[in-house]
């Protein structure tokens, strides 16, 4: 599967201080995945979809990858390309 990122920014936000960007992926050039966030927690980097808060006060993904396959790939791209200092906005 093809997956290019859109849209990698890098956020210094002193009230959050774990969100580290916030990235816009693109699947196969037909689905785009926004918002997805690249948090910091006690040393190691690892992605969040965009979730909602339920009535219950449950936060639950909007979207999310089914296979492991996916969330990992989409994992190393993301982690990859932060670690590296690839941060930009590609308009298509």
């Amino acid at each position: 599967m093809k997956i290019d990122i859109d849209k990698l920014v890098k956020v210094n936000n002193s009230q959050v201080p774990k969100l580290k960007a916030v990235v816009n992926l693109r699947l196969e050039d037909s689905f785009v995945i926004e918002d997805i966030k690249l948090i910091e927690n006690n040393g190691k980097l690892f992605i969040a979809m965009k979730s909602i808060k339920t009535p219950t006060g449950e936060y639950k993904d909007i979207y999310h990858p089914t296979v492991e396959n996916l969330r990992n790939t989409m994992s190393r791209i993301i982690i990859e390309e932060y670690q590296y200092g690839r941060y930009y906005w590609k308009r298509v």
